[in-house]
């Protein structure tokens, strides 16, 4: 069975994509490469990657969630930002990475023995401001807190390019137990835009790798928006966790915001305003 299948999208920067369309790359510079993500450890991703480089490399998750961080037990260490370290625990069981993909692709579709079993490794700490020199190429870490406490993002500046995992994309879930309240994910928003002069391009961890740069800039007014009451609030069913509301109308035809924007977020009613006093 095929469980990845990958493609260049510039030179030094490959990207990977597991069987429920969740995105991992590969960064190389002349000396070494990232791993960025495991996918969610149906197959082996260590075999995988280590066809398509003979470099040496490190393997850094952009959070914690089963998607993501599902098959970090096929390596000895992985970098994760420490904040989301118990979620990967809680994130780690087979039963929840199998009802994740057969609620996108159907019963039976996967053998058993093909899922990672979760052992511990070490998880060795990445934070704000770290950079990876890979040899020609720096990789610049940045703390995005909002869809989980410990998400990251990832700036190449020799490229212009900013890997915004699932801390922004055209569908942000902000509605999970682990998600920041809204306005403190604007403010994480915020400090992207503050770096608007340092990327021209932004690859993100689902379906297709590219979203228009404008995604940033569509996130925070959408975060505004939200607090405003300036939405749609189409109702949003994932899992079975509980009310949540789409922001902003979707085209169904197109997939995409009725308004022709690209930023969205998923959010619950609950978890809009800080406690931390910001104003906004």
């Amino acid at each position: 069975m095929k469980f990845f299948e990958s493609y260049k999208i510039e030179e030094g920067i490959t990207c990977i994509k597991g069987l429920t369309g969740e995105l991992m790359y590969l960064i190389e510079g002349k000396d070494r490469a990232i791993l960025l993500d495991t996918g969610l450890g149906v197959g082996n991703i260590k075999e995988y990657v280590e066809q398509l480089t003979s470099l040496p490399y490190i393997v850094i998750l952009s959070h914690g969630h089963l998607d993501h961080a599902g098959g970090a037990s096929l390596f000895e260490s992985v970098y994760i930002n420490q904040n989301d370290v118990s979620l990967l625990h809680n994130h780690s069981d087979i039963a929840g990475r199998k009802a994740y993909l057969e609620s996108v692709l159907g019963e039976g579709f996967v053998p058993e023995d093909a899922y990672v079993t979760f052992k511990e490794i070490e998880y060795l700490p990445i934070k704000e401001g770290d950079v990876i020199d890979l040899g020609g190429l720096t990789v610049e870490v940045i703390e995005a807190p909002g869809h989980t406490q410990g998400s990251l993002c990832f700036l190449i500046k020799e490229k212009r390019i900013l890997f915004t995992g699932d801390a922004c994309n055209n569908f942000t879930f902000l509605f999970l137990p682990e998600s920041l309240p809204v306005e403190d994910y604007g403010h994480t928003i915020k400090k992207l835009l503050a770096r608007d002069e340092e990327y021209d391009r932004v690859l993100v961890s689902h379906v297709n790798h590219e979203l228009p740069k404008s995604v940033i800039r569509d996130v925070y007014e959408c975060c505004i928006d939200i607090m405003e009451g300036n939405v749609d609030d189409i109702p949003f069913n994932f899992m079975g966790h509980g009310a949540a509301y789409i922001a902003k109308k979707i085209d169904p035809e197109k997939g995409k915001r009725a308004d022709g924007r690209v930023g969205n977020i998923v959010y619950r009613k609950d978890n809009i305003f800080s406690t931390k006093g910001y104003g906004y």
